[in-house]
């Protein structure tokens, strides 16, 4: 059951045809074909790998083999992918389209040096937090062209809500696809921010997606998928980055070299997006309410809307930057905010007016409009007063204002720790 090294060193053998051989029970294949330098031939189609678990440098240092045709191979079983073909620096085409990699442990190295391969479909391998990866792709020159690093993800915390992704950009890129709960969002980096070397690309989310995922691939010039790594060569799972806020949010606060605001803003934020899952999705949450001193209640309280039309009232659109809408119930159909013109929109409750894009750290900032000469006077905390006052303790909703105002309250204090250390 063992076909380890059985044809190891053969340093002078140039063809080989296995195609005969019953391969069914073979548990180990490890080194199997290492160190045969002259094979240029070699037929393995019909080879039965279905029971075996190590591939461990089967094909290492085959640097002559031009092309490999695994597509029977069947891997559900293997656990160990270490240098399978590693230094096969001649290698130009190698099917590996039926690879399966849910068992694999270690694929350190796997690819290393194989720097002719100028194609590879890794779409299909599973790669799991704690699979071996490092070196992968390392020295797969031709191949680079075909490789996507990705340096980081990370979230904006303080203005929009958003997943941030840190890539590079290979010369075969055409797109990058991002999927996530509100659709796919499609770029060719032209209009992405260049930080250090890599391009951030943001995925909006709102408040209430927290859990959702967020998927990352890459497309060449024909529609093929791109290989996705990290900067270490390594393969990332599917060939794609895929994470969600709340999994960024969670490792944010886990992390004790970061400065106890960052953590306190993550933290808040996480906190908001489980109330938002409950009210907004109906999600069966549980999550630790904020401790509001009286003398924040207070705050909250003075932040009423000042009303001397009399006909508005005040809602809270929490997407990737909140938005407060003034419903107003008058025959104007035009307002004045400080010099500039806001036009009345319609929607399901009737004609309101809105003050778009305000981010975290501005959720305390007051606005005034004025409509048909007169003035109305609100922030987003007027919103969270009109629900904290009317005391419906225990509601969906009130644990949403609660944590909003918390939230803004963490970003309001961090940005100005932010403007008093530079």
């Amino acid at each position: 059951t063992n076909m380890g090294n059985m044809f190891s060193g053969c340093s002078n053998l140039q063809q080989l045809r296995l195609h005969s051989f019953d391969t069914s029970n073979v548990t180990g294949m490890g080194y199997m074909f290492n160190g045969c330098y002259a094979l240029h031939e070699l037929d393995l189609k019909n080879f039965n790998t279905v029971k075996v678990k190590d591939m461990n440098h089967m094909f290492n240092d085959c640097s002559m083999l031009y092309e490999l045709d695994l597509s029977s191979f069947d891997t559900t079983s293997v656990v160990n992918m270490n240098s399978m073909f590693a230094n096969c620096t001649h290698l130009e085409k190698l099917d590996v389209s039926s690879f399966r990699t849910p068992s694999v442990t270690n694929m350190n190295a796997m690819f290393l040096n194989c720097a002719s391969l100028q194609q590879l479909d890794l779409s299909e391998f599973a790669v799991g937090s704690n699979t071996g990866k490092t070196n992968m792709l390392k020295g797969c020159d031709k191949l680079s062209k075909r490789i996507v690093a990705v340096s980081a993800t990370s979230a904006t915390l303080n203005s929009s809500i958003g997943l941030n992704f840190f890539i590079t950009r290979p010369e075969r890129l055409d797109k990058i696809v991002i999927s996530g709960p509100n659709g796919d969002v499609e770029t060719n980096l032209s209009d992405c921010e260049w930080i250090n070397g890599y391009y951030k690309i943001t995925y909006p989310l709102n408040a209430s997606q927290g859990s959702s995922d967020v998927t990352m691939k890459a497309y060449d010039y024909d529609g093929n998928r791109l290989i996705v790594a990290n900067t270490s060569n390594g393969l990332l799972d599917h060939s794609q980055s895929a994470t969600n806020l709340e999994l960024y949010l969670t490792d944010v606060l886990e992390n004790e070299t970061l400065s106890d605001e960052v953590r306190l803003l993550a933290n808040r934020l996480r906190l908001l997006c489980t109330a938002a899952d409950g009210y907004f999705n109906g999600a069966i949450v549980n999550y630790a309410r904020p401790n509001i001193a009286p003398s924040e209640r207070d705050f909250i309280s003075d932040k009423k809307m000042i009303d001397e039309t009399g006909k508005c009232k005040i809602s809270v659109v929490l997407n990737s930057d909140t938005a407060i809408r003034i419903y107003y119930d008058g025959e104007e159909n035009t307002a004045d905010l400080g010099g500039n013109t806001l036009t009345a929109k319609t929607g399901k409750y009737g004609k309101y007016f809105e003050i778009p894009d305000i981010a975290a750290h501005q959720l305390f900032d007051d606005y005034t409009i004025t409509i048909g000469g007169k003035s109305v006077t609100f922030s987003t905390m007027s919103y969270v007063q009109r629900v904290l006052d009317k005391g419906d303790i225990g509601s969906d909703l009130y644990g949403v204002c609660e944590m909003l105002y918390a939230y803004g309250k963490a970003a309001y204090d961090y940005n100005k720790s932010l403007k008093e250390t530079t």
